[in-house]
């Protein structure tokens, strides 16, 4: 109503530039400065003409009689010139019909909204606020939700092309869990922006979720866009890790569930994702070669620190298995094997023997530092490991020692 009410008042105001010139009556240019100056002048120029026939007199060029003629000719020229500035052009000095001015600003006001409701926005302030749906509880929220689900259903229904408002609708479904509906949605979003991993991460959720946790080739195909961004995204590598469980892939759950793990994350997350590795790995059974690494620090370790646990060639090279895991929390007990491998080309299984280096990194870096907390034991032959082997491992400051328990 605000809109409207603003609206007429505007189309009032401009209505009245366009009204006044046309309905005012016409100031006469002998009343305006312009006006004046031309009419002195031309007097000026009169008087000048008839001194010059005074002087043409005076030496003989010119009868009294013909003087007199010319004068009078110079005369009617004179007025006729400043009669033609006070009548100005004949249309200029006619009044406009009131007909004709009310029919121009019943156009202007006609066509001011006309051309508002094609390129503007008329509906824009009844969903403005809307993003207020990506924080409601759809539990105790659930009102809220629907008004605002059904704002942007219309408003998408009139403007097609407004990706924010596809991307909200998305989110109100998949509140209610119209996983189907939301995807269309987001998919709607991604159409009209392109690749976007804030639409893309909630359309491979919603179409996970409407297929019932299949992964076709249009959602494997989201989610490898976002790995392409971010390798190790926990969210898409979860996704994976479940469509593993289905098929009873345990060593592909281990191996994606590890990589989830290796980035920052909030405590609860972290976790959900290692409890499901601990059952991932409980129901892939063990692998050989398979050497477990339980580590311990002699003090609490700076906040922030990132653990790597490495089975690389003997003296140093490229590994076969990595762990990383940030905010390291001791005592850790971590697994190498063939499920955590950085390339499935090069497996632990492959190497005859292996160095173990286990280190606490305090910039986060694989690189080592000065001040990490390292420990590297002597070469490890894997070629008599029948069983898992364990390794236990206490860490300490640069200044201290660390110890190797085999």
């Amino acid at each position: 109503m605000t809109l409207w009410l603003w609206c007429g008042l505007l189309m009032l105001t401009a209505a009245g530039f366009v009204a006044w010139p046309l309905l005012r009556s016409r100031v006469p240019v002998r009343w305006s400065p312009a006006g004046r100056e031309r009419a002195s002048t031309v007097k000026a120029l009169y008087r000048e003409r008839l001194d010059e026939l005074d002087r043409e007199i005076e030496i003989g060029q010119l009868s009294l009689e013909s003087r007199n003629a010319m004068e009078a000719e110079i005369g009617a020229a004179a007025l006729a010139d400043t009669a033609s500035d006070d009548e100005g052009p004949a249309e200029a000095s006619e009044r406009p019909k009131p007909l004709i001015a009310t029919l121009a600003v019943g156009l202007l006001a006609v066509s001011s909204l006309v051309v508002y409701q094609q390129v503007g926005e008329p509906d824009a302030p009844y969903i403005a606020g809307a993003a207020v749906i990506l924080s409601l509880d759809p539990h105790s929220q659930r009102d809220q939700i629907e008004l605002w689900r059904d704002r942007l259903q219309e408003r998408v229904s009139s403007r097609p092309d407004d990706a924010q408002s596809w991307y909200l609708l998305g989110h109100a479904l998949l509140k209610f869990q119209r996983f189907a509906e939301a995807a269309q949605a987001f998919a709607m979003a991604h159409g009209i922006v392109g690749d976007d991993p804030n639409v893309d991460i909630y359309w491979l959720q919603a179409r996970f979720l409407a297929g019932r946790g299949v992964i076709d080739a249009t959602t494997r195909g989201i989610a490898e866009r976002l790995l392409a961004r971010q390798p190790n995204h926990p969210l898409v590598l979860d996704l994976f890790a479940i469509d593993a469980f289905r098929q009873d892939d345990f060593r592909a759950a281990v191996g994606y569930l590890n990589r989830a793990l290796t980035g920052p994350l909030a405590p609860a997350q972290r976790d959900a994702l290692g409890a499901s590795l601990a059952e991932a790995r409980g129901r892939m059974g063990d692998l050989t070669p398979s050497i477990d690494v339980r580590v311990e620090a002699a003090q609490p370790p700076p906040e922030g620190a990132t653990l790597f646990v490495i089975a690389r060639p003997v003296g140093g090279g490229v590994p076969f298995a990595v762990i990383r895991r940030p905010d390291a929390r001791f005592p850790a007990a971590l697994r190498l094997d063939d499920a955590v491998a950085m390339n499935p080309q090069r497996p632990l299984s492959g190497a005859a023997e292996v160095q173990l280096v286990v280190r606490l990194s305090l910039s986060g870096s694989a690189k080592a530092e000065p001040e990490d907390w390292q420990w590297e034991s002597a070469a490890v032959a894997l070629t008599e490991v029948s069983s898992p082997l364990t390794m236990n491992v206490a860490l300490a400051p640069p200044a201290q020692e660390g110890a190797a328990r085999p």
